[in-house]
């Protein structure tokens, strides 16, 4: 099953939040700047920083896939309390291929339930710019966006990437050597708070 090979690769919550503090090898990015003038300059600083860390880091991807998350607030959860989701989608020119997987979790967000749905399918690299675009576009007020979190990851080259919002970008996975190549060469796009951490895990 997917869902069993992802967390196996990547850990049991690598659909999840914070993935930079809970895998080893993580990266943590940062995309947007504090003094960008604009939403519209903010969000181009950080879709461009995201689509050169990506572009590098999938470059030898031959499995790539996507999963999209949300979570569903009424008591029952069907992919039909995701029409906005899949419209989302749509409108950035994201299709979900088939065959595509798909499950739901129960989740407790904030003293809410909620049911966590995940949608994973295989993409092409042309399909990422358009993915990295509406998750960053989510959170700025930029449209299209995609109303959900976005993982791209390739299970064979062991890389998960999660932009979680317009000021950052996580990297996790397995294949250690690659991630410290991503280190050095995108020294400049480090988050600088987390920087201490990552010298920790690939200055050695």
């Amino acid at each position: 099953m997917v869902k069993q090979s992802i967390e196996d690769t990547f850990g049991n919550n690598a659909l999840g939040h914070a993935l930079f503090y809970q895998h080893p090898h993580g990266l943590r990015f940062e995309l947007s700047e504090s003094d960008d003038p604009s939403y519209i300059h903010m969000f181009l600083c950080a879709y461009q920083k995201a689509a050169e860390i990506a572009d590098f880091l999938f470059a030898d991807a031959q499995n790539l896939h996507a999963a999209i998350c949300f979570y569903c607030y009424d008591n029952n959860a069907s992919f039909l309390s995701g029409l906005s989701v899949f419209r989302s989608l749509k409108s950035c020119g994201v299709k979900i291929a088939k065959p595509y997987d798909a499950w739901v979790e129960p989740h407790r967000e904030q003293d809410e339930d909620a049911d966590k749905i995940s949608i994973v399918f295989k993409i092409d690299r042309q399909t990422v710019p358009q993915l990295l675009w509406g998750a960053i576009a989510n959170e700025i007020g930029i449209r299209p966006r995609i109303i959900g979190h976005v993982y791209l990851f390739d299970l064979d080259l062991g890389i998960l990437i999660h932009p979680y919002d317009d000021r950052g970008m996580d990297a996790i996975g397995n294949n250690y050597e690659l991630l410290k190549l991503a280190y050095n060469k995108f020294d400049r796009y480090l988050l600088d708070y987390d920087r201490q951490i990552m010298r920790d895990r690939f200055d050695r």
